[in-house]
């Protein structure tokens, strides 16, 4: 499953998916309507416009489903 699908799977309310790299880093990537932003380690990275780009940067950050 994509990330963007997880995201708009998920029921909590917070629509966020957090997942560990292989290196230990902790990334976090949080829908917040006509954006998702990500963080690494609590801090924020930056912002992604588009559900594909989010996929493409999920997979270079070792996100699995």
């Amino acid at each position: 499953m994509k990330l963007s699908e997880k995201i708009a799977a998920v029921e909590s309310g917070e629509y966020a998916v957090t997942w560990t790299t292989p290196a230990g880093s902790i990334m976090k990537a949080a829908d917040y309507g006509p954006y998702y932003v990500v963080y690494r380690n609590g801090e924020p990275m930056g912002a992604i416009d588009s559900p594909d780009d989010l996929d493409t940067f999920a997979a270079a950050n070792h996100y699995t489903a």
